[in-house]
């Protein structure tokens, strides 16, 4: 079991690695129509996070379903948040139900907003500003790299990431606000 979870750690690191290096060499600015629905549950689906009995919500607005965005980008940065949320709830030892909600609604500004909110150990109120910066981990085995991308990712897509805490054992909350009609993606 130990190999296993060292296995998937590394994985997701190279997974980390190539997403950073498609992002810096421009290959993935390719932006076409996508199914919210569909890239969630395929970023739930690449987490994994039945195997470790999590129960994962989705809960997303009757309206919408499609909007124009680069689907690769975006997947990249489900997968990490989900991935975080996963470390996050597992590590959170006092938790009887490791608990995922993944929420999509529309906001006044023709935007899309996800936010992915877990009852895991949460998230210091010192480290709130730093969590995106590169390198930065509280992670024992971690390298700073997925909240970093994340964060530029969002930017790329003309839009928006942050997190919430109210600190330790408390859980967290990121949120993902996205244009609906990504008029000012940003070139690369």
């Amino acid at each position: 079991m130990k190999e296993a979870n060292s296995l998937e750690t590394n994985i997701n690191h190279i997974k980390e690695i190539i997403a950073m290096q498609q992002s810096l060499s421009g290959l993935s600015n390719l932006t076409e129509k996508i199914s919210i629905h569909d890239v969630i549950l395929n970023a739930v689906k690449s987490v994994i996070l039945d195997k470790h009995q999590i129960d994962v919500r989705i809960e997303i607005e009757p309206d919408i379903n499609e909007f124009i965005t680069d689907k690769s980008k975006l997947f990249q940065i489900l997968t990490n948040l989900l991935a975080n949320a996963k470390d996050s709830v597992l590590l959170h030892e006092a938790n009887a139900s490791r608990t995922i909600v993944i929420s999509i609604g529309r906001t006044e500004k023709n935007h899309i907003m996800i936010k992915i909110n877990d009852n895991g150990i949460g998230i210091q109120k010192d480290n709130l500003d730093r969590i995106f910066s590169f390198g930065f981990t509280t992670k024992k085995n971690g390298h700073g790299f997925g909240l970093h991308c994340s964060a530029i990712y969002a930017r790329d897509l003309g839009g928006t990431l942050y997190a919430e805490s109210n600190g330790n054992g408390e859980g967290a909350q990121f949120v993902l606000d996205l244009p609906i009609n990504p008029k000012t993606l940003s070139p690369r």
